[in-house]
């Protein structure tokens, strides 16, 4: 909030870098997405506050960026994430300092307030002990003749409609449509037609490749780049700026990736498939969304081979580990 005052009254654009996970969570679910934010709700005093500044600076005014966490400068790979961490560290320090250099009025009031705590806690158990004690007794004491109700078969649930993989690729890629152009611009066109044609061979078989994957390759062969939407605006950034956006969520990331690859498809007159399948993958297995592509065996290798190095164990279950890659 603080960041956000200062950034309101300079009237600048503003980047704030954070480790706290929930903060960059709360702010891109009640600011970017607008969801209102409860009178209920934890921190709901500040999170108004922050929406108010963040709407009275203006939408792509503020970027918030997590920062890894208690992390060794001498894992650091460059001097973008020596920084980071560095300066992690000194407002960690700093927040400490002022958390202790508080007033002997504050730390009075906390610890009634936690004395005060600690007597309803104690209240709770003791009423909760007397519910469970009251229902004990109650079940011990009802009787148990009850009759026996047949219980209802569940249909049988069907499986997931798989549609049929298929790819047809022009002879050339050329721009048929204009939304590709006009939202990305030709530059991102020909990066990403390099792309498809280094990692592509007719003669290799047709298989699902999650976008993670794909982001994965693309990031490697033609990045850094960084595609995101803001405020309905697309925006494409390369080299170092697109390098800053290594820190969030993986997840983010390959979302706005897919709708820009499939948009470029569109816009190249590739007929194609998607589908949340199984891709081909050790390493993802889960269910994600997926593009039918001959890709070559060296670049399904070569991003297996990424990602055998990141993850610990295959990703499962939702591919929650997913957004622990880093690029």
């Amino acid at each position: 909030m603080t960041a956000l005052r200062f950034a309101l009254k300079h009237r600048c654009a503003i980047r704030i870098w954070t480790d706290c996970q929930s903060a960059i969570a709360a702010f891109a679910t009640h600011v970017r997405d607008g969801l209102p934010v409860r009178a209920n709700s934890k921190h709901c005093d500040l999170l108004r506050s922050i929406c108010q500044l963040a709407s009275a600076i203006g939408p792509g005014c503020v970027e918030v960026l997590k920062v890894p966490a208690h992390v060794s400068q001498a894992s650091c790979s460059n001097d973008l994430e020596r920084w980071l961490v560095c300066g992690n560290e000194i407002a960690d320090g700093i927040a400490k300092s002022a958390n202790v250099a508080r007033p002997a009025a504050t730390w009075a009031l906390w610890s009634a307030y936690s004395d005060q705590l600690d007597l309803c806690t104690e209240q709770a158990s003791l009423a909760r002990a007397h519910i469970l004690a009251v229902s004990k007794f109650r079940n011990e004491s009802a009787s148990m003749d009850r009759p026996v109700v047949p219980q209802v078969s569940r249909p049988l649930r069907l499986a997931r409609a798989q549609p049929e993989p298929f790819l047809t690729w022009p002879a050339e890629l050329v721009l048929t449509g204009p939304s590709f152009r006009r939202f990305f611009g030709l530059d991102l066109f020909r990066r990403v037609s390099a792309w498809f044609s280094n990692i592509r061979a007719s003669g290799s078989p047709i298989q699902w490749i999650s976008f993670h994957q794909l982001f994965i390759s693309f990031q490697k062969r033609q990045g850094p780049v960084h595609v995101s939407k803001i405020g309905g605006v697309w925006k494409v950034e390369t080299g170092e700026v697109a390098s800053l956006a290594n820190h969030m969520r993986m997840g983010v990331r390959v979302k706005f990736f897919r709708l820009m690859l499939q948009q470029f498809l569109k816009d190249t007159s590739v007929h194609f498939t998607t589908a949340t399948v199984r891709p081909a993958s050790h390493w993802i297995s889960c269910f994600k969304g997926s593009l039918a592509i001959d890709i070559t065996h060296d670049e399904h290798n070569f991003v297996e081979g990424f990602l055998a190095a990141q993850l610990p164990e295959p990703a499962s279950g939702t591919g929650k580990t997913l957004d622990r890659l880093h690029l």
